[in-house]
């Protein structure tokens, strides 16, 4: 009776288990190709299993690029057993339906993380762009899960960021994915050393405490962006090993972490620094050269 007990209920664990990875494949309403699983990352695909594979390899190496940037001791602690999940549809027709169908309307948008959902989506264009907007809005997902009051970081910083690692390249000869000075995004950087040139760009202040909505203005969202990933290069390089870009964000997440708004965070960290910190951004940028 015992032995048949047991067939019994190891019959029933695997037909269990059977199922939980066939509904994977039915997850969020669709119907994947593929699905593939790594330790922080399940990728739902409407792409064959070998480029998916090569994605999910990829995404868990930029996570350690993430954490590289924000380290445990000196940021909030990043749960290691956290598992994001991201949506890959073959075209942009099936990625504008089904966003939609969620209360989303991408317009021009190739990919993005939902906040309410906690995915990232985003379609295939070509193997280089998919790569560099995931590696982008992945760092949204990230950075929700570091500090899950997305709307206490400033817009800037966090579409700074995220440009940042958007811009990382996979080393095949090591197998790592990093961002090296050259890697950043060079129109972005030509744009703000035009506006400086021209005196046209947005004071450090003034792009420090744009509120999200003003941010996203059609009129100036392209230069707050520009700007955005030159400040996010300029503090992440600042000061060489005295990493003083880098302590200066640290001390600014944190102000950010205990619940400081926008002005308040700017006052207490970069406020007094300002001058001279504008003053070397703008050198840094206008003598960059590719």
């Amino acid at each position: 009776m015992f032995r048949i007990s047991l067939i019994a209920l190891m019959a029933l664990a695997a037909f269990s288990q059977g199922n939980g990875e066939e509904d994977d494949y039915k997850a969020y309403g669709q119907h994947w190709q593929t699905v593939e699983k790594t330790k922080h990352y399940k990728i739902y695909s409407m792409l064959g299993g070998t480029l998916t594979e090569e994605i999910a390899k990829r995404q868990e190496l930029i996570l350690k690029e993430y954490k590289r940037v924000f380290p445990k001791k000196k940021f909030p602690k990043v749960k290691e057993k956290v598992v994001f999940p991201v949506l890959i549809f073959e075209s942009r027709g099936g990625y504008e339906a089904f966003s939609r169908a969620n209360g989303f309307d991408p317009e021009t948008a190739v990919g993005y993380y939902s906040p309410s959902h906690k995915y990232t989506v985003l379609f295939y264009g070509t193997d280089e762009s998919l790569i560099s907007t995931l590696f982008h809005e992945a760092f949204h997902q990230f950075l929700d899960h570091v500090l899950p009051n997305t709307k206490s970081i400033p817009t800037w910083l966090n579409e700074g960021l995220a440009s940042f690692f958007g811009g990382a390249k996979y080393d095949k000869k090591f197998g790592t994915v990093s961002v090296q000075p050259g890697d950043v995004n060079v129109s972005d950087i030509n744009q703000t050393r035009k506006a400086m040139l021209t005196d046209s760009h947005v004071g450090l202040e003034e792009l420090m405490k744009t509120p999200h909505e003003k941010f996203h203005e059609e009129e100036q969202e392209s230069l707050y962006y520009s700007q955005g990933l030159s400040v996010v290069y300029f503090l992440i390089n600042w000061g060489g090993k005295r990493k003083t870009g880098i302590k200066l964000l640290v001390s600014y997440f944190k102000a950010l972490e205990a619940g400081k708004d926008i002005e308040e965070a700017y006052a207490e960290v970069f406020e007094k620094k300002m001058p001279k910190m504008e003053k070397y951004w703008k050198k840094t940028v206008l003598s960059m050269k590719f």
